[in-house]
């Protein structure tokens, strides 16, 4: 039993701890780990007709229906505050960083590991470090028009930081 206490004459009311119920990490679901660990049905079958399977994240995935659709298309991790889509494509073959841009050269295996080819034939885009134009030292505003992508960034950290997201934005 979760939450068990005891009370006596002449005692406070007390939980006793160990029988707290814990959040199971990822699935958030409720454990109670005084209980031990659950692997044989007759330990959480509620009567010999219950057929339903212990209740663990890898139950409620696997119980998932597969019909439902990922949808990935513009998806960025994380998620970021503000954005405004006009919902056109631009195609995008690969990047290079300007000249004035080269200390930003670290993140560009990370680019390209989320899949924008970086290069010397591919299209330069324009990265302005303006601290002053921000709230805070890791914010961004990436625009992506027709005729050029300008990244704006309050600090070489947030440049990083829009460039993945323009590698998340693309679809190959």
């Amino acid at each position: 039993m979760p939450n068990y206490y005891l009370v006596g004459d002449g005692l406070a009311p007390g939980t006793i701890d160990s029988t707290v119920q814990q959040t199971e990490p990822g699935s958030g679901l409720p454990v109670n780990s005084h209980a031990g660990s659950w692997t044989k049905p007759n330990q959480y079958r509620r009567n010999a007709d219950d057929v339903l399977p212990l209740q663990t994240s890898e139950a409620q995935f696997a119980a998932l229906p597969e019909q439902w659709p990922v949808v990935t298309a513009n998806r960025v991790v994380p998620k970021v505050r503000q954005r405004q889509d006009s919902l056109q494509k631009r195609h995008l073959t690969g990047i290079k960083l300007s000249s004035d841009a080269a200390h930003l050269a670290p993140w560009l295996p990370l680019v390209e590991q989320l899949g924008l080819p970086v290069g010397e034939q591919q299209e330069t885009i324009s990265i302005v470090i303006a601290g002053q134009q921000f709230s805070g030292p890791e914010h961004y505003a990436l625009r992506i028009e027709e005729q050029a992508i300008t990244l704006t960034a309050a600090s070489d950290k947030a440049a990083g930081y829009g460039l993945l997201t323009l590698a998340q934005l693309r679809d190959p």
